[in-house]
């Protein structure tokens, strides 16, 4: 429990200072940042309410069901944010790599917005399907209809986790960050091996091998 508090405060000072960055930096408010600070905001609400509210649930108190089951779902829609997040940080730096010359009219501030909003939106509704019914409401027992001790793995159905989290808003996201990462690294050797790129806004050249 204090290394989870621990974690929690570095978690927020760090995330706070990178906000902090960008907002006093005009040179770091480009669309790659906003996606960054997206980033830093999920993380953030990681630890001011995520881990505390793990740190609840490891107390087991008692509290009514549907209590106990947004927590957890508060719980998973700041993950899922965090997920997300990195999967456009890495659909952004491959989209400037592949075409660096559209990059700028492809990737504009509205559409950034729009990216970052539809990722937030989908974190929520995809955590917040158990308080609609997919949860162990009917395993409770009737003596505990009122009040019972908060765990996770009393309120959250298993196959919930495993097949609507874990593989639609945990694996696939992934899979695709490490996919966009792939194809980045490939881009860049190609470039390395063939000729010079130029990135928009970057003073950075591969040029072809002698």
């Amino acid at each position: 429990m204090a290394a989870e508090a621990v974690i929690g405060i570095f978690a927020i000072m760090g995330n706070v200072l990178v906000i902090w960055a960008v907002k006093m930096n005009p040179a770091l408010q480009d669309t790659t940042f906003y996606f960054i600070v997206s980033l830093a905001v999920a993380d953030l609400a990681v630890g001011a309410l995520a881990i505390p509210l793990a740190i609840i649930l490891t107390l087991e108190i008692q509290m009514y069901f549907h209590a106990c089951l947004f927590i957890c779902c508060v719980i998973i829609i700041m993950t899922n944010a965090s997920i997300l997040s990195l999967l456009a940080i890495a659909l952004d730096r491959y989209m400037r790599i592949k075409v660096p010359n559209r990059y700028r009219s492809v990737v504009t501030k509205k559409r950034t917005c729009v990216c970052i909003f539809l990722s937030w939106t989908l974190s929520a509704a995809g955590a917040l399907v158990p308080m609609f019914g997919w949860n162990n409401r009917s395993r409770v027992k009737e003596e505990e209809n009122s009040t019972f001790k908060c765990m996770f793995s009393s309120v959250m159905r298993f196959d919930f986790l495993v097949y609507f989290y874990f593989f639609w808003l945990g694996y696939f996201p992934l899979i695709h960050n490490d996919r966009f990462i792939y194809k980045n690294l490939s881009v860049y050797k190609k470039a390395h091996e063939t000729k010079y790129l130029q990135l928009p806004g970057q003073n950075i050249c591969l040029w072809k091998r002698t």
